[in-house]
């Protein structure tokens, strides 16, 4: 989508959820959720990460991640969930 501009393109910051249907990296800024495409990269459920990679519309307009590489590791979502 070209009229994005983000100041870390391609860049997503959020924690990472385990659901029935896999991963989902849900967004910190705009609580946006995506599903994760498997095996892309090493992250588990809990995880707080900023990722690099492509968004894009999956089946039936599921909003998906293609991360391309862990730009940070952030901790644990741990504290965030007590709120």
């Amino acid at each position: 989508m070209l009229f994005l501009a983000l100041h870390h393109h391609g860049a997503v910051t959020g924690c990472v959820r385990q659901t029935d249907d896999g991963l989902r990296l849900v967004e910190e800024k705009k609580n946006k959720s995506y599903a994760l495409e498997p095996g892309s990269v090493d992250v588990k459920p809990g995880d707080r990460v900023e990722l690099k990679g492509k968004k894009s519309s999956g089946n039936g307009g599921a909003q998906m991640f293609e991360p391309t590489r862990v730009v940070k590791s952030l901790g644990s979502c741990g504290a965030e969930a007590a709120h």
